[in-house]
């Protein structure tokens, strides 16, 4: 069972922490160093998707098919709202 859940909750918790970084990056662009801060959540990011892939394998194709369009799904969502708050002009 806890195949079927891993996958999942990598997936959550690498969105989660590019999210964080995105979100922090937003919050103080102003600041010329804040870039770094999207760069070590891609990096972060980039990690989760191979901690998904090296996990994923073990699983049917349905689940592998289903785990990845939840994983593309979380990012896109994500991703979307930080670059439309990014593009908002600042109060």
């Amino acid at each position: 069972m806890m195949a079927y859940v891993l996958p999942f909750l990598i997936a959550l918790g690498s969105v989660a922490t590019f999210s964080l970084f995105a979100w922090l990056a937003t919050l103080y662009r102003e600041h010329r160093s804040s870039r770094l801060l999207m760069w070590v959540g891609l990096l972060f990011f980039l990690g989760g998707c191979w901690l998904f892939g090296v996990n994923v394998f073990s699983l049917t194709l349905v689940w592998i098919v289903v785990a990845s369009i939840f994983f593309a799904v979380l990012f896109g969502l994500s991703a979307g709202y930080f670059i439309r708050r990014s593009r908002r002009p600042q109060k």
